[in-house]
């Protein structure tokens, strides 16, 4: 009551005043009138008139406003209604109107509320437009059921639902196309290895869609995995198949590599087995290789096996000198012993004397058929090079002895000062590794090679000059320090003194064999200064 009363304080206001100012209105017309000498009935007409137009314009306001408090309670229910509407379309709860509200607020609450329930509506129906269409979209491409809305107007929990599935399929969609162009590319890439056409219409269809086109369905990815695991197994077989017979040419080769004394650098030519170069034509390069060796031995047979029998041989003795130490060699083996010793006597006393003057004498005919096409190895013709083989080994044997003599010197020293005590056994230092890398199992298979080939169209080679096993043509120069390294350096200046080969066959029996004698007769395969091929190094036997 006390709030009615406040808001009608103006209007009251204006009343007063308005009444004021009436009166003295009406008291100034008198005075007018008076003067005039208007009589009383003239008077009350005019100002009845007055007081008619004011009651018109009064009723008019009253009628206006009656009218806008009706509109307003129509508009609230109306509001009212469309706002529970919206609710209940939502999924929210039932709107609850202020109990307090007058007339204009609550038409200003309502209107309000239902705008932004209107807006929130439109929202959500576009946002599960949107949702929808890439829903479809996706599970199109994969083959699935779309995600299922009943409401035209989801609730807040749907549209999250929906959002989450359509991220689902998304990423589905994204690793299958990822696993797709994968296997597609594996099974193009074996496919063309082996070089076998699609083995279906499967196999056809996969090769030629491509991740926007291709099906991405549960079942074609099952399909395509099978696929691929039968295509890999093929391919397992069909590699090891050709490995088989890779392995095979490439072991022949390596044998004629070995006999024909083909360089380290010569041989990198034909690398091993690699999956990223299986042809028919990798395995014919193989076959033209081996039947080119095979000619370019034939040709130098008398000098090559003549080399190779001396090979085996002074293996035989390197093979001897190393179980010379062995205390179980002494046991009589049903007469082994006696038999090793004649053999090893008979090869160091005749068998590689002979061998070498066969060699010799090979060497000489060749070079007088074959003047301008000197066999090499490391620079050094055969004979030089056997030469330097044993004198190295000879070097090599008493450099040890000489170390193993020091380390015994320096332990009597030790114990002649400080007395006698247990220790470990001072043992010489170890030699470093053969050069090129040559196995015992193999005593040919890094040396370098420079010899001639027969060619189709006769070339007169110039003085100086050689052929390959390759057949190219080169200048005959000392080999390549990498390959051929210059022989070891000695700390004692004697040893360092070439050994000629008289004095290797005069007095090699009575000489202790050292623990790795086989690496030094390989050091001669990396000399970098050939030793004069007649000179000490060549003494004849």
């Amino acid at each position: 009551m006390a709030d009615r009363m406040l808001r009608r304080r103006s209007v009251a206001d204006a009343t007063t005043a308005f009444v004021q100012y009436l009166n003295e209105t009406l008291e100034q017309l008198h005075a007018l009138w008076d003067e005039a000498g208007m009589t009383d009935d003239p008077r009350g007409e005019r100002v009845t008139t007055v007081y008619v137009h004011l009651r018109s314009l009064l009723d008019q306001m009253v009628e206006e406003e009656t009218g806008m408090v009706g509109t307003l309670k129509k508009r609230a229910k109306e509001n009212l209604k469309t706002v529970k509407e919206l609710r209940r379309e939502l999924g929210m709860e039932d709107y609850m109107v202020p109990m307090d509200a007058e007339l204009l607020e609550m038409d200003e609450i309502l209107r309000s509320e239902r705008e932004r329930l209107k807006a929130l509506k439109k929202q959500r129906v576009e946002k599960l437009a949107r949702l929808k269409e890439e829903d479809e979209t996706l599970c199109t491409r994969l083959d699935t059921v779309p995600f299922i809305v009943k409401d035209a107007i989801p609730s807040e929990q749907h549209l999250e639902e929906l959002a989450e599935h359509v991220d689902q399929m998304r990423h589905l969609l994204h690793n299958r196309s990822i696993d797709f162009g994968l296997a597609k590319t594996e099974l193009a890439r074996l496919l063309a290895r082996m070089g076998t056409p699609a083995p279906n219409e499967f196999c056809k269809e996969v090769l030629r869609s491509s991740e926007e086109t291709f099906l991405l369905s549960s079942g074609n990815m099952d399909a395509l995995e099978t696929l691929i695991l039968t295509v890999s197994d093929q391919y397992k077989s069909f590699v090891a198949n050709f490995r088989s017979r890779f392995d095979e040419l490439y072991a022949e080769i390596d044998h004629w590599w070995t006999k024909c004394l083909v360089p380290i650098e010569e041989r990198a030519q034909f690398p091993s087995f690699s999956e990223d170069d299986i042809s028919e034509a990798a395995l014919d390069r193989l076959r033209a290789e081996i039947e080119r060796l095979r000619q370019f031995f034939s040709e130098r047979q008398s000098v090559l096996g003549k080399l190779e029998v001396w090979q085996e041989l002074w293996k035989e003795k390197l093979d001897f000198e190393q179980h010379q130490n062995d205390p179980a060699r002494y046991h009589n083996r049903a007469g082994n012993l006696a038999a090793e010793l004649k053999r090893n006597k008979a090869v160091e006393s005749s068998l590689l004397p002979k061998a070498r003057r066969d060699l010799e004498a090979a060497v000489e005919e060749w070079t007088v058929a074959h003047p301008e096409e000197a066999i090499l190895i490391c620079g050094r013709d055969p004979v030089a090079y056997v030469d330097f083989t044993v004198s190295e080994h000879l070097a090599a044997k008493e450099y040890e002895k000489q170390q193993k003599q020091l380390a015994k010197k320096q332990q009597m020293e030790q114990e002649a000062k400080f007395g006698s005590t247990p220790g470990k056994k001072a043992s010489p230092p170890k030699r470093a590794l053969t050069p090129c890398g040559v196995s015992r199992s193999n005593l040919t298979n890094k040396m370098t090679l420079s010899r001639a080939r027969s060619p189709i169209k006769p070339v007169q080679l110039q003085p100086g000059q050689t052929r390959t096993p390759s057949g190219s043509i080169k200048r005959m120069v000392p080999p390549s320090p990498a390959l051929c390294p210059p022989p070891r350096k000695m700390p004692n200046e004697s040893l360092a003194t070439v050994i000629d080969y008289g004095d290797f066959t005069s007095g090699i029996h009575g000489r202790p064999p050292g623990p790795d004698a086989e690496s030094i007769a390989h050091s001669s395969f990396a000399s970098s200064k050939p030793p004069n091929a007649r000179g000490g190094l060549s003494r004849r036997l």
